[in-house]
């Protein structure tokens, strides 16, 4: 049974474009799809994002928003812990 995990992301499809290229540096894909599949040991994590509206704090802070979706099919608990692990410090952004 695959595991589904949805983040709500702040960013937009550049920012994460650049952290998906750090993160799987020799993906042969499209780069212009909505949807990334990416062989992990016997299974596969399908990687889908959802660019949503700019998110409006106040008038000056705008957000950018995605819904990122993760579907990780075969993979084994530790193997989906490491992924995600892996995920997490990919797409980290810095902060203050």
């Amino acid at each position: 049974m695959a595991t589904k995990i949805v983040k709500l992301m702040s960013m937009s499809r550049n920012e994460f474009i650049h952290s998906f290229k750090k993160f799987v540096p020799d993906y042969g894909g499209p780069m212009d799809a909505s949807s990334f599949e990416l062989p992990v040991d016997k299974g596969s994590v399908t990687i889908d994002i959802e660019v949503l509206p700019d998110r409006a704090i106040t008038s000056l802070f705008i957000l950018p928003q995605a819904n990122v979706t993760l579907t990780m099919d075969g993979l084994s608990e530790d193997e989906e812990k490491h992924f995600l692990e892996r995920f997490d410090i990919s797409f980290q952004r810095g902060g203050g």
